[in-house]
């Protein structure tokens, strides 16, 4: 039995992930950032289940958080950081306020998660760390340009903490999902504050599609959770895992897109005799 914390753990991929850890006797600290809104999972496995509440851009809360969990059962042996927000608009109509809200949540609140379970799962040279990435973190699209900048940062991040902790017993991965039949794209994003009339058209008609399918299309969320908890019990798990059609299909364009270019790159390192060859 391990001690997961699951960030955004009260609805949508969090709770699906918790509820599936759960099921196969684990235990789950579940985080949110308000009190009272994650105690349906904790009601239906009270020995197993925690409420915590924890604002992942706050340090102290962070801390607190942490030292709850600890004392309730112990180390944390798995921490998802599934937290995030989302934010729609065109990079011109968004604002320095607006895009920085968002790496907040985004990456320093995953940031700060990290910093704060790293030093027990050193000492103890064991640990999980699971990073929700997204398809956005390798392919970027109009209209959401802030959020999928704050998704290649965290990608960024998770590859570089894989390396530094590789020989410390500690596991760390992205998980990227594409679209998932959650209500992320309503609740959950908000919209820039800016609209400028030039970026009607591609832009604010695909902001319009996410709003309107927000929910009804993509991968089942269940199936997601269970594709992660398998992941989470692999003794050596990849870099990543990812999820769902869409986002194999946007990744393999992208690769095919870097292939190109590739065998068209000038190694401006060569001297002038190995560029004649």
């Amino acid at each position: 039995m391990r001690t997961w914390l699951v960030t955004g753990g009260t609805k949508g991929l969090g709770a699906a992930i918790a509820k599936t850890a759960l099921g196969k006797g684990e235990r789950v600290a579940i985080a949110a950032r308000t009190a009272g809104t994650n105690l349906g999972l904790s009601a239906e496995f009270p020995e197993t289940a925690l409420p915590v509440v924890l604002d992942v851009t706050d340090i102290a809360s962070v801390d607190d958080a942490i030292r709850k969990v600890e004392e309730w059962v112990g180390p944390i042996d798995v921490l998802v950081n599934n937290a995030g927000q989302g934010l729609h608009g065109a990079i011109e109509e968004t604002s320095d306020a607006e895009l920085r809200t968002l790496f907040d949540v985004n990456f320093f609140g995953a940031a700060n998660l990290i910093r704060a379970v790293l030093p027990g799962m050193r000492h103890r040279r064991s640990g999980l760390i699971l990073n929700i990435g997204s398809v956005a973190g390798f392919v970027a699209n109009p209209g959401t340009g802030a959020y999928c900048s704050t998704k290649f940062a965290l990608e960024a991040l998770t590859e570089a903490l894989r390396k530094e902790v590789a020989d410390l017993g500690i596991r760390v991965s992205s998980i990227a999902p594409g679209g998932m039949r959650t209500a992320f794209n309503g609740s959950s994003i908000w919209r820039a504050g800016e609209q400028i009339a030039d970026y009607d058209g591609l832009v604010h008609d695909r902001i319009e599609d996410l709003r309107r399918h927000a929910g009804t299309r993509g991968s089942d969320v269940e199936a997601a959770a269970a594709a992660i908890w398998a992941f989470s019990v692999e003794r050596n798990p990849p870099p990543h895992l990812i999820l769902g059609q869409d986002a194999i299909e946007r990744i393999e364009q992208k690769l095919s897109l870097l292939t190109t270019l590739l065998a068209h790159a000038d190694p401006l390192s060569m001297n002038s005799e190995d560029r004649s060859r």
